[in-house]
């Protein structure tokens, strides 16, 4: 990925829980398919060593080119529990 017009190392973490998956028969010489669906809770996209995206559903953190925009929703949340 260019940023800037130089090269910079993209990273992406993903973690959550397998709604489903199929795969292909297994033949020798041939590519093998895999269909996967994830139901994501945690994304985070970061380009050369700095977040450009995190997505935490558990904690409720929806942070994009550096502007929370959960802060509000959580700052309600705790003053109503």
């Amino acid at each position: 990925v260019f940023s800037n017009g130089k090269s910079a190392p993209v990273s992406a973490s993903i973690s959550g829980d397998w709604e489903s998956i199929s795969i292909t028969e297994l033949e020798g010489s041939k590519e093998m398919e895999v269909d996967a669906k994830i139901a994501v809770h945690f994304y985070e996209l970061s380009m050369d060593g700095t977040p450009v995206i995190l997505v935490d559903s558990e904690n409720m953190i929806c942070t994009i080119g550096g502007q929370d925009f959960f802060a509000d929703l959580r700052k309600n949340l705790e003053g109503a529990i």
